[in-house]
C-alpha cells in the first residue's frame, strides 16, 4: 500500500474488551479509521490503547453508542468527516481526501440469522439499498463504500439481487454501473470479498464460522464485507484486503482455526485501503 493510500479497518467485536488488540492493530496496519460492530468500550478505554505514542492521534467520530453499535475512529483531520444519515445499525459519512474528491463511508451491522430469516435479510437489504441511494443522490456522487457485518454471505438473495445490494463478484460487471430490470435501473456494487472464500493459506477461509446439524451448511461464512461502487474501483486494490487471523503475536483463532470467541471475537477482523487521491471526481 502507498503512501497516500487511506487505510481502514472493520471488525466486530462481539461485545469483549479488545481494546487493547485493536490499538496494536493501529500500529500495525498504520489505520487511518476504524470500524467497530458490537462495540461494548468506552472512548477512554479504547483512547488508552489507540493514542500510545500516535500523532496524529485518535478521535471518535462517531460518538460511541450513537448509533446501534456502530462506532468510527478516525486520526484523520479535523474537518475531514462529516455527518451524512444515521439509521439504527447503518451510517454514512463524507470522508475528505487530502488532495482528492470526497468518498461516501457507509457502514452496518444488519440483524443476526438467529433473529431473522433469509426473506427478512433480503427485505433488509432493499431498505438499506433504497438509504445508499438516497444519500449518494443527495450528495451528488457514487463514491461510495459500504463496509459492515451483513450477516449473508456475498452469494446470498440480499446481497447479489438488483432490488438487494446488487453487489457483483466481477469487476467487468460492476464497471457497468447499473442495469435495467423491469424498466427500472439499479446501481452495482463491486465485491471482492467473493475472492477471500475457501483455503488460501496463510489467510482464513472466511470470517466468521458455526456448524449445525443442518443437512446444508458452510460452516465458513464471510459476513464481513467490504463493497465498492464501479466510481471507486480505479482507486481500490482488491490485494490490499486481508482477513487477519492475528493481531502481532496474538492468534484470533483457535488451534483448530476457527475464530476463538473467548480470546478474541467470533468475527475475524478486515483490513482494506483505498487510494483517495486516485478517486474520479
Amino acid at each position: 500500500m502507498g503512501e497516500r493510500d487511506m487505510v481502514f479497518f472493520f471488525w466486530n467485536t462481539n461485545r469483549r474488551d479488545l481494546a487493547a488488540l485493536i490499538g496494536q492493530a493501529s500500529r500495525l496496519h498504520d489505520l487511518d479509521v476504524i470500524i467497530l460492530a458490537e462495540n461494548d468500550q468506552s472512548w477512554a478505554t479504547l483512547a488508552a490503547h489507540l493514542n500510545v505514542g500516535q500523532s496524529p492521534t485518535y478521535r471518535p467520530a462517531i460518538a460511541l453508542g450513537q448509533t446501534a453499535s456502530l462506532a468510527l475512529i478516525t486520526r484523520l483531520p479535523e474537518g475531514s468527516v462529516a455527518p451524512l444519515a444515521d439509521y439504527p445499525g447503518l451510517s454514512f459519512r463524507s470522508i475528505a481526501g487530502p488532495m482528492g474528491p470526497s468518498l461516501t463511508l457507509g457502514m452496518t451491522h444488519l440483524r443476526s440469522k438467529l433473529h431473522q430469516g433469509d426473506t427478512d435479510q433480503a427485505y433488509a437489504s432493499t431498505v438499506v439499498r433504497q438509504r445508499v441511494t438516497e444519500v449518494e443522490d443527495r450528495v451528488g456522487h457514487r463514491r461510495t463504500v459500504l463496509v459492515g457485518d451483513f450477516n449473508m454471505n456475498p452469494f446470498e438473495d440480499g446481497m447479489v439481487s438488483a432490488g438487494g445490494l446488487h453487489a457483483v463478484s466481477v469487476r467487468a460487471i460492476a464497471e457497468r454501473a447499473k442495469r435495467t430490470v423491469d424498466g427500472e435501473e439499479y446501481r452495482f456494487f463491486y465485491n471482492p470479498m467473493w475472492g477471500q472464500f475457501g483455503d488460501r493459506p496463510p489467510r482464513p477461509p472466511g470470517t466468521y464460522y458455526y456448524s449445525r446439524s443442518h443437512y446444508v451448511e458452510y460452516f465458513w461464512n464471510i459476513f464481513d464485507q467490504v463493497l465498492v461502487r464501479p466510481e471507486l474501483l480505479y482507486s481500490f486494490d482488491d490485494n490490499s484486503i486481508r482477513i487477519l487471523s492475528a493481531i502481532g503475536t496474538t492468534e484470533l483463532r483457535t488451534p483448530s482455526g476457527i475464530p476463538n470467541a473467548t480470546s478474541a471475537s467470533d468475527h475475524l477482523p478486515l483490513v482494506f485501503s483505498i487510494n483517495v487521491e486516485r478517486c474520479h471526481a
